[in-house]
């Protein structure tokens, strides 16, 4: 059977930058952050105390409220531009299950008649409420594949519509992690940087002398459809969802393979899911977190499969690592640069890969001609996806 092309209706984002689609472009293109000591980390009990902030957030001790008003903002963002009667599957991405024991603890101490850890750890209220508002046909499927969740969530949607089984698909995706519990883990892990003397410098992908990745928080949601749906609809295309891949390395529970083999074969087989060649890519939005290991392999990688020296960039450089929601926030991202034809920076860049094969855009690159664009996931685990989505064709769309 032949597969149904997928394209991308709608688009929702919000950020620590600030609030929608329109206003996150703007200061991506500007290089903006807001990487600060965070009111959230406690001083002296972990080794990192920053992140990329939203100031909404920083009284706020509940992180699953964050969580769930992005998901509200970026879902209800991404439908009003292309409002539709119903939509046949809900495919999500959070932080879930064994998280946020203090907040927990504390609310186990007041007396209530449900289980605590059910009411902490459920989707049921959220999944029925979204099912409800957005009148799925079936219920919500959150997806869970640590820092490539997002990533996959789109995948499925993708599959879902290029095989039939759907029309119309939302897909989201919200994380905040900004809570000493989830920091400490990841000190733990030797995986943050802990430039607590400079934070605004902290995030410094493919850079020589980065020590880690900045812990951020952000919503993204991207309207997906078949090409028969939107034509029925009327409603614009903002781009071609022109194919996707992943694999996994099985190399080590956190740790992917040193090689880089899985993240080399995830993107060759994005690339011929979408029936292109590699010199056809004219950009990679890096998964790019400014750690040791994954921006080496990555590099790599990139330079043997494209010796052609597409554009690299790291939207991490500006958001910090939104873990769970990275995915997403990074493909609405690509969405937008094949819309605008731009190249969003990598900030704090120090050109040491630019006679190694690799093409940092360490400012914002306008007037860019790009057609194809793949977008980079990589989980812990060696959990890969890679997304590649193309410029819509003149006078699709209404």
């Amino acid at each position: 059977m032949q597969k149904k092309q997928v394209v991308v209706t709608g688009l929702g984002l919000s950020t620590s930058l600030g609030q929608g689609v329109e206003h996150n472009w703007h200061a991506l293109c500007a290089g903006r952050s807001n990487f600060k000591l965070s009111a959230r980390l406690a001083p002296g009990a972990i080794r990192t105390r920053f992140a990329a902030v939203d100031e909404r957030f920083e009284g706020q001790r509940n992180p699953r409220v964050v969580i769930e008003t992005y998901l509200r903002e970026v879902i209800a963002e991404a439908t009003a531009c292309c409002p539709a009667q119903s939509y046949d599957r809900l495919y999500y991405s959070l932080p879930n299950g064994m998280y946020y024991w203090a907040e927990r603890l504390r609310d186990a101490t007041q007396p209530r008649s449900d289980n605590a850890f059910f009411a902490l750890s459920s989707e049921e209220s959220l999944g029925s409420e979204l099912a409800s508002t957005y009148r799925l046909r079936e219920f919500p499927t959150v997806v869970a594949t640590a820092c490539a969740s997002s990533a996959s969530a789109l995948q499925l949607g993708y599959e879902a519509i290029a095989n039939g089984l759907a029309e119309r698909v939302i897909v989201a995706a919200a994380d905040s992690s900004i809570y000493d519990e989830t920091v400490s883990k990841f000190n733990n892990l030797s995986a943050l940087s802990t430039r607590n003397d400079s934070p605004q410098t902290a995030c410094r992908p493919f850079s020589a002398d980065r020590d880690g990745f900045v812990i951020g928080e952000a919503g993204a949601c991207l309207v997906l459809e078949s090409v028969a749906s939107a034509q029925a609809r009327g409603v614009d295309v903002l781009a071609h969802f022109s194919g996707c891949a992943s694999t996994t390395d099985n190399q080590h529970r956190t740790k992917g393979d040193p090689n880089g083999a899985g993240m080399r074969d995830c993107m060759r087989l994005a690339v011929e899911a979408a029936g292109l060649q590699p010199g056809q890519v004219d950009c990679v939005n890096a998964h790019g977190t400014s750690t040791p290991e994954n921006d080496r392999m990555e590099a790599q990688v990139i330079s043997e499969l494209f010796p052609h020296k597409p554009w690299v960039t790291s939207v991490k450089s500006m958001l910090g690592h939104t873990v769970h929601a990275a995915g997403a926030v990074e493909a609405v991202v690509s969405v937008l640069g094949l819309a605008h034809q731009v190249v969003t920076p990598t900030l704090q860049y120090d050109g040491n890969l630019d006679d190694k094969g690799v093409r940092i855009a360490g400012q914002c690159q306008e007037g860019v001609a790009l057609r194809h664009v793949l977008s980079n996931s990589f989980g812990f685990g060696g959990q890969n996806v890679a997304l590649l989505f193309s410029a819509p064709e003149q006078g699709s769309g209404r």
